[in-house]
């Protein structure tokens, strides 16, 4: 079992960006540490890489190829980590979001987009993305937002 050390009930909110498919395969022993510190009521709000989308199959094979990766990398399986923490939590919200500018502007590091060409097309990425995200479904999109209230 994990422990934080941090007293159970502490916190109102917890936020993690893009932390939990970086310790696979303990997911479920971290949301289990998230769920004892924060206060009943309170907040776990999340944004990670998901799985079952194309991005995701692209992901898969970009990390087999690009040993930057570690092999404790994953994308998270979002509605199995729901139904594993139902009794946990209450689902507020999930939206699907990330796209080209995603990919190409937020994450030109993994790509290797040297800085002086990421400016070349940056702008226009950058106001494409939220027409792009109101088309995004599932099997599009880069990443899940997702809200989970304590029980």
């Amino acid at each position: 079992m994990l422990d934080s050390g941090l007293p159970a009930g502490a916190f109102d909110c917890v936020v993690v960006v893009g932390g939990l498919h970086h310790i696979h395969p303990n997911v479920k022993q971290a949301v289990t540490e998230l769920h004892r510190v924060l206060k009943p009521g309170g907040y776990l709000c999340f944004m990670e890489p998901h799985s079952g989308s194309l991005p995701d199959l692209v992901r898969r094979v970009w990390y087999r190829c690009d040993r930057f990766f570690s092999d404790n990398e994953a994308s998270i399986d979002i509605e199995r980590l729901q139904r594993d923490f139902q009794s946990h939590f209450a689902l507020k919200r999930a939206q699907h979001l990330g796209n080209v500018a995603f990919l190409l502007v937020l994450n030109s590091l993994i790509f290797r987009i040297p800085p002086r060409v990421k400016k070349l097309f940056a702008p226009a990425l950058m106001k494409l993305e939220p027409l792009i995200n109101k088309l995004q479904t599932k099997l599009t999109s880069c990443f899940v937002v997702a809200q989970w209230q304590r029980k």
